[in-house]
């Protein structure tokens, strides 16, 4: 049995009987990953941890979550809008720069060329410690990440044009430096 919609928030779980009580999937969808492994395991992470802490006994396996309910007292309504909130809030994170590569099907040499020249938009920067190197990284809005991936055209222009620009510049069609 799948779960029916609420409010503005989409249901992602399914639900089936089982000996012990009643067995609860959680895959994520191409809208939660939007293409990337990378995404998938994050979601699937999140709502992994989101089990545990409402005290389900639920495990990984190779594409989504798996949980039984056992206890009669657990209100699903509630259950279902804790995984609903935690998806919504997981799809309205910034994406990292290799989830990024790999939801559009595009190298880190593109990545870093596009967004500098503002073809990419951005959403502000990040940055971790390794040992004493300090690496900053760019992320990227997922709403108009989300519309270049329903646009593929839009990144194949964007490479015809930067072909015909180096194809310019190689040939020396490109302006003078003299």
């Amino acid at each position: 049995m799948t779960s029916d919609k609420q409010g503005d928030g989409k249901r992602y779980v399914w639900f089936s009987p089982c000996d012990d009580g009643i067995a609860l999937r959680f895959e994520p969808t191409f809208d939660i990953s939007l293409g990337s492994e990378r995404r998938a395991k994050g979601a699937v992470r999140r709502v992994l941890r989101l089990l545990r802490r409402l005290r389900l006994q639920a495990c990984i396996d190779g594409f989504g979550v798996d949980a039984t309910i056992r206890q009669p007292s657990v209100d699903m309504s509630k259950l279902l809008a804790a995984v609903d909130a935690e998806i919504v809030a997981f799809q309205a994170e910034r994406i990292h720069p290799k989830e990024l590569d790999e939801i559009l099907t595009i190298t880190p040499h593109e990545r870093r060329r596009w967004t500098k020249d503002g073809r990419l938009p951005t959403s502000g920067h990040t940055s971790f410690r390794n040992g004493k190197k300090s690496v900053f990284l760019v992320l990227y809005p997922p709403a108009p990440i989300r519309a270049l991936v329903d646009r593929p055209e839009q990144i194949e222009s964007w490479r015809r044009a930067d072909a015909a620009a180096s194809a310019d510049v190689n040939s020396g069609g490109g302006p003078s430096t003299a």
